[in-house]
């Protein structure tokens, strides 16, 4: 490593006692930020790192919708489908859908089962991908 690539890290020491062998000498024990083998490092993320891995990991969406959001949307100017409970704007879709704009308009605006039971059971995995923006 050259000039100004080294890496300082803080270590900090701790003292290691045995609860279960009380006349066994203590020992100091120097701690890494972090360990990546046993995770013993002494440095955590951040509590908004931590809430936001919790929150990723819940499947909590960012924004929630309300029923009459979503049914205001319901026409080829603006044009929302709900498929898998995730709302979509399908309105850019419209002019080149294979389908056809009709396809979708049908489901525009509404909040039914059946729109995502109709989506599975017509498109492929390319098509799951590009409405997931994979």
């Amino acid at each position: 490593m050259g000039m100004m690539n080294n890496c300082w890290y803080k270590v900090k020491h701790d003292l290691d006692s045995h609860p279960s062998k009380p006349n066994a000498e203590a020992a100091i024990i120097f701690r890494h930020p972090v360990d990546m083998v046993n995770s013993e490092g002494w440095m955590k993320p951040s509590l908004e790192v931590q809430l936001n891995a919790a929150k990723a990991d819940t499947g909590v969406p960012d924004k929630q919708f309300t029923r009459q959001e979503i049914e205001k949307h319901n026409n080829d100017g603006d044009c929302w489908i709900v498929v898998n409970s995730k709302v979509y704007d399908a309105t850019s879709v419209l002019d080149w859908h294979p389908g056809g704009k009709a396809s979708i308009l049908g489901y525009a605006g509404k909040l039914t089962a059946e729109t995502t039971s109709s989506f599975e059971s017509i498109h492929d995995d390319y098509a799951t991908q590009k409405l997931s923006g994979a």
